[in-house]
């Protein structure tokens, strides 16, 4: 695939820069900006279309308004979590994906490409740090919620088949 030339380099940078920023307040662009970012030490032609694919989102849908509407207090912090196995066809990394929730209101959001490249999707899932980063996140915000004041449970929600099918047994 044709590489940018070298002076475009920074100025792909320059552009990927502020949707990573972008992306911190809005979960729909989370993932696309990740992937732009991942890209930034060798810019390709297909880098630069997936960045006007972007934009032209960010045209169509320029704010995004979160409301969180009253409702009784819960709980019960839930991490969903889901992992894409092998998402990257350029270097078969997986990308991990999550959302925190208190009952309807979303507290927060991320998207992580995972450092090793696995085998399977069930390693993705599960070895590959997809559960177990979702597992970190939820305990980090279920840890800043007891430093305000607000106790919770934790629970993990994911779609691995992996996961049901491994049971622990108690030591």
């Amino acid at each position: 695939e044709e590489l940018l030339p070298e002076e475009m380099h920074k100025w792909y940078r320059g552009l990927a820069a502020p949707a990573n920023y972008l992306a911190q307040d809005r979960f729909d662009l989370a993932f696309a900006a990740t992937e732009l970012c991942r890209r930034m030490a060798v810019p390709r032609q297909s880098d630069l279309v997936a960045f006007r694919r972007l934009a032209r989102y960010v045209l169509e849908v320029p704010r995004l308004v979160q409301c969180f509407r009253w409702q009784a207090p819960i709980r019960e912090f839930v991490v969903f979590t889901d992992t894409d196995g092998a998402g990257c066809p350029r270097t078969r990394r997986s990308t991990n994906g999550g959302a925190i929730m208190r009952g309807a209101h979303l507290v927060k959001h991320y998207s992580k490409t995972q450092k090793v490249v696995t085998l399977s999707s069930a390693e993705a899932k599960l070895g590959g740090e997809g559960i177990v980063h979702g597992a970190t996140e939820g305990l980090g915000v279920q840890s800043v919620a007891a430093d305000l004041g607000v106790s919770g449970t934790l629970t993990l929600r994911a779609d691995a088949q992996a996961a049901a099918l491994k049971r622990l047994e108690p030591w």
